[in-house]
Formats: structure tokens, C-alpha cells, sequence
């Protein structure tokens, strides 16, 4: 059985920087959590649950901003990929996945 890990052309890595996101067509930007990320995606955790195929924009909110290129303050375009409910019944969030529409050209 091959895992998500195996399924990678990149390596992920691990780092953790606030996010904000939203519906591809909105301006209603939520707040997440990055936990890792690669040149093609990344994983992150939401408060809200995002449906896998939707298509979403995510910028950097953190203060390393200026040290990242110009997609990380105007927006990324990606494919939620999987979405994963974690946590207790009191208090649960999401996992999510997402795959870059473009890969880029730094690493988070």
C-alpha cells in the first residue's frame, strides 16, 4: 500500500507559518496554519472544512513574507486535494492538502 508520502515528486518540508485563505471566486479570506509545504503544495489546518477538487487562493500572512516571492503575498492558486476532520468532538479542526496550480519557484 503506497502512502501520500510515496506519492510526492517533492519532498515536504516542515514549517509552521500562519496562512490565510479563500474560495477562489471570494475575498473572504479565513485563517489556517501551515504545517509543511513543498515546491507543489502544502498542508494546513483550518477551522473549516474545505471540499477536496475546490479550487482556493492561500497567501502567507506571517512576517517572512518579504523574504518569499510575489505568489506568497498575492495569492497562490491551488486544488484542495483532501480535507481530514481532526480533533475530539469538542473541539475538532481540519487537515487539509493542496496542490499548486503552478509550482513554485521557492520553497516556504
Amino acid at each position: 500500500m503506497s502512502t501520500s508520502a510515496e506519492k510526492r515528486a517533492n519532498k515536504r518540508r516542515r514549517k509552521y507559518a500562519t496562512i490565510i485563505y479563500s474560495e477562489k471566486s471570494s475575498n473572504n479570506y479565513k485563517d489556517a496554519i501551515m504545517h509543511n509545504s513543498s515546491h507543489e503544495g502544502m498542508c494546513f489546518t483550518s477551522d473549516f472544512p474545505l471540499k477536496p477538487g475546490s479550487n482556493i487562493s492561500v497567501k502567507i500572512a506571517d512576517a517572512l513574507i518579504d523574504d518569499l516571492g510575489p505568489e506568497a503575498k498575492d495569492g497562490m492558486l491551488a486544488e484542495v486535494k483532501w480535507c481530514n476532520k481532526m480533533g475530539d468532538t469538542d473541539v475538532s479542526f481540519y487537515g487539509v492538502g493542496i496542490e499548486y496550480h503552478e509550482p513554485l519557484k521557492y520553497q516556504l
